[in-house]
């Protein structure tokens, strides 16, 4: 957090997933884990499902269409972040470590692509989120 720039919240990444049953998918979870290393004693938060209670929850990605998914299917796709278009950052902040600058809007912009071919059908789609 003492070095993150704006250009580090802009990213994108792919994943795999492999069913371990016969289901349906109807969303996508993600959640966070973050280190706080510079105090006096490590303190690792995370909202995992399987981590400790938090008041902080997972966040729920709900897909226009469901997936019936076989055990050993995998479902892979692309998850990127960017801050909102409408965000404002004070002047000459791009340098600045995130705790100096004056950001006046927090929204979040998810673009989330989802492949998957199986037994029971395939479906390849793109969908846009806003986090406000």
């Amino acid at each position: 957090m003492y070095t993150v720039t704006i250009q580090d919240k802009t990213f994108s990444s792919k994943f795999e997933l492999t069913a371990k049953r016969d289901d349906y998918i109807h969303a996508l979870v993600v959640w966070f884990a973050v280190d706080f290393s510079k105090c006096h004693r490590n303190i690792r938060l995370s909202t995992s499902p399987e981590g400790e209670y938090t008041h902080w929850k997972q966040t729920v990605f709900y897909l226009d269409r469901y997936i019936a998914i076989r055990r050993g299917e995998k479902l892979s796709g692309t998850f990127s972040l960017s801050p909102g278009k409408q965000n404002i950052v004070s002047p000459n902040a791009s340098d600045a470590p995130v705790a100096q600058r004056v950001v006046h809007i927090r929204d979040l912009d998810f673009d989330i692509t989802v492949d998957f071919e199986g037994e029971h059908g395939k479906l390849s789609s793109s969908q846009k989120f806003k986090m406000r």
